[in-house]
């Protein structure tokens, strides 16, 4: 896995520290910056975590602490797509192996298809093609009536399985898409253990609050006073496999019980 080209925050979030000298001053408030392509809403959860573990190291918001966040909807680069695209392709052996017969897969992106976009569907198909497996792109996520047509299109094109691109939009769709991969009966896997929390079948990805931590241990390192630049370059190590057998008997899907031993949690 090619590493990231920047430290641990570049990977997840960015923190524009200011006056980071001033905080070792009795009284003062240390003020950074939350940088996050995606919305307040979508990652509420999960700063909620970065939140809580500045707290275990000392700074409090309100307190000692103040974020002043900045949320990109969506609009910007995407942080995580080099990392997304190397692990579409191991999403896509998961799917083969709990899907045997499988020959397409529907491939659920995001209008306009950015950078992040071409290059995960880049990768996919590299992997697909390894894999004996045809890509077909059946839509974006745009509402919840693109959404339908969607996967309407991937009943007509006949689509063993699914497979979403990673993006902020996507996840904050992650609701409407999980129902309608029910409806339609469509087996599918996700980046993010959220759409299984939301009744979805499996997901494989990097461990998000894993992540909010470790940038919570840089931003105490910097206020403490190290070095950006003498960090250490680190990238995810952290993985998640999930997967809901109920989801799975609803749709009539039997996980090879060599896929359950691999798994890290499985909602029964």
């Amino acid at each position: 896995m090619r590493k990231l080209v920047a430290h641990l925050l570049a990977v997840l979030l960015v923190f524009l520290l200011a006056h980071a000298a001033s905080a070792q001053q009795a009284g003062k408030s240390t003020r950074i910056g939350y940088l996050e392509d995606s919305t307040a809403a979508g990652r509420a959860e999960l700063l909620e975590v970065f939140r809580q573990q500045m707290s275990q190291l000392g700074w409090v918001e309100g307190k000692n602490l103040t974020i002043e966040y900045r949320f990109g909807e969506g609009k910007g680069p995407d942080r995580l797509a080099e990392l997304a695209a190397e692990l579409a392709g191991k999403r896509l052996e998961i799917l083969k192996e709990v899907v045997p017969r499988s020959t397409r897969v529907g491939v659920l992106g995001v209008a306009g298809r950015g950078r992040g976009a071409q290059l995960q569907f880049k990768e996919m198909k590299a992997a697909a093609l390894a894999l004996g497996l045809k890509l077909e792109q059946v839509g974006v996520a745009i509402d919840s009536e693109g959404l339908e047509i969607a996967f309407q299109t991937a009943v007509r094109e006949r689509v063993n399985v699914v497979i979403t691109i990673s993006s902020p939009v996507i996840f904050s769709q992650r609701k409407r898409i999980v129902e309608l991969a029910g409806k339609y009966r469509l087996p599918a896997i996700y980046s993010q253990k959220e759409f299984v929390d939301e009744g979805g079948l499996m997901s494989y990805g990097i461990d998000y609050r894993d992540l909010h931590r470790r940038a919570a241990t840089y931003v105490d390192k910097i206020l403490r006073g190290t070095k950006p630049a003498d960090l250490p370059v680190e990238q995810p190590t952290k993985f998640e496999f999930v997967i809901n057998l109920k989801a799975a008997k609803q749709i009539g899907v039997t996980i090879p019980p060599n896929i359950l031993a691999r798994a890290d949690n499985v909602i029964k």
